[in-house]
């Protein structure tokens, strides 16, 4: 038995409009805040924003070290978060997002929530030294 081409191209649509669909559910905020959670958002942001204080105070040292304390106690790292989630659901489906929730609430997903910071701490290093020596080149080229 032959199957009419029309017949087969609309099944070909169907299952890719159900495919598509079933890849494309948005993640709810909950969820988001959760892979969020495993994934030290929150923390990393504080960290952040320590390191930019430090960096700013350095610059602007003419600014009174008070400002610093204060400015410090008025951010709240959990805005932050709030503003993101919609990035993640954004560019991460309901899926995406509980895959990465079971990857990160295992072991393995644990000791690399665990070793980030310091890995990427390693790659500002090295990307520093890099960026010298490629900076260095270029000016003696």
């Amino acid at each position: 038995m032959r199957i009419p081409h029309g017949c087969l191209l609309v099944c070909l649509l169907t299952l890719t409009a159900v495919t598509t669909t079933a890849q494309t559910t948005v993640a709810s905020e909950e969820r988001v805040r959760h892979l969020m959670e495993l994934t030290g958002a929150e923390q990393m942001g504080f960290e952040t924003i320590d390191a930019m204080i430090a960096r700013f105070s350095d610059t602007f040292s003419d600014v009174e070290p008070d400002f610093w304390t204060e400015f410090r106690s008025e951010i709240k790292p959990g805005d932050l978060v709030t503003l993101l989630v919609p990035g993640y659901q954004r560019h991460y489906s309901s899926e995406d997002i509980e895959a990465l929730i079971t990857f990160l609430s295992s072991p393995l997903g644990r000791k690399f929530v665990e070793k980030q910071s310091a890995v990427i701490a390693d790659s500002m290093e090295v990307g520093e030294k890099w960026g010298k020596r490629s900076l260095s080149g270029s000016l003696n080229d």
